[in-house]
């Protein structure tokens, strides 16, 4: 059984476009699959994961983005300046992505709020709030067991010896063994050298 690719011309230019749309649809599907979310969730955020918060995407010729905690444009709640700078409010957790998107990494209870985005663009000024609730992981601690030391095994009598005489054997056959590889080393070096 064999597939014939020479065929044809009217063949030959169906098989290049169902490669071509193969093609196609895998490229779209891997670039689909790694797209940011495009806002932050309504669910709640566990502390410890990251939050992202996207600029509006419907919003053209943005030229800079400021982000700011709470409602209203404070300048000692500035997160994040036009230029990219951190601001008063800044804790070192957040970044900005290439868009100017706000990522908050490993975030606490404390980071719960309102966000706001200040945008300049082509056409004037803009602003967008955006929520995130963090909630608190609560872990219950378990109850230490004391831990309980292992017995200690007698030895004593005719094992004891065995066990010395073992060992003392085991020292001789070992030290005999190295003896042996420095004797053999040093003939070689006299027949090498003679």
């Amino acid at each position: 059984m064999s597939c014939s690719l020479d065929a044809s011309f009217g063949q030959k230019l169906a098989w290049k476009r169902l490669l071509l749309t193969g093609t196609l649809l895998a490229s779209c599907t891997c670039s689909a699959s790694s797209e940011l979310p495009s806002s932050a969730s309504p669910d709640f955020l566990t502390e410890g994961a990251i939050a992202y918060l996207p600029i509006p995407s419907n919003i053209d010729g943005v030229l800079t983005t400021s982000w700011f905690r709470g409602h209203k444009a404070r300048p000692e709640a500035m997160i994040f300046s036009p230029e990219g700078l951190p601001g008063p409010g800044h804790t070192g957790r957040e970044t900005l992505d290439t868009q100017g998107s706000l990522v908050i990494r490993n975030v606490t209870t404390q980071d719960s709020g309102s966000y706001t985005v200040m945008l300049e663009t082509s056409r004037g000024h803009r602003s967008k709030t955006e929520q995130i609730r963090v909630k608190e992981v609560k872990v219950d601690p378990t109850e230490a067991e004391p831990i309980k030391p292992d017995p200690i095994l007698p030895i004593s009598g005719g094992s004891a010896i065995a066990l010395l005489v073992a060992g003392n054997m085991g020292l001789v056959i070992l030290i005999g063994g190295m003896g042996f590889i420095i004797i053999q080393s040093q003939r070689r070096r006299l027949r090498i050298c003679s």
